[in-house]
């Protein structure tokens, strides 16, 4: 796949979903990206789509969420650091 008749190559694999939400600082977050947020001690977690509740939810452990909504609409500073596919050593605890 290309974009704008580029030539670089794609690979669909690690292609996210927009969420609909940005950050404090106006950058978009996608689906599998790597977040920090001031909430916590260890507040780096994953976005990703929860089925259970229609929405899209950061992961911060085993099964330890929450939806990224609430993060944005009660102004958490929230900080891209990554995404899953490009750096997955911050997931490393």
């Amino acid at each position: 796949m290309y974009l704008n008749g580029g030539s670089d190559d794609i690979d669909l694999g690690t292609l996210g979903q927009f969420t609909g939400l940005k950050t404090n600082d106006g950058i978009d977050i996608y689906e599998d990206d790597i977040l920090q947020i001031n909430i916590r001690k260890s507040g780096i977690g994953t976005v990703f789509f929860n089925e259970k509740t229609a929405c899209f939810s950061v992961c911060f452990g085993s099964n330890e969420y929450y939806e990224l909504y609430h993060f944005i609409h009660d102004n958490i500073e929230c900080k891209i650091i990554g995404n899953v596919y490009e750096n997955p050593t911050l997931l490393k605890g």
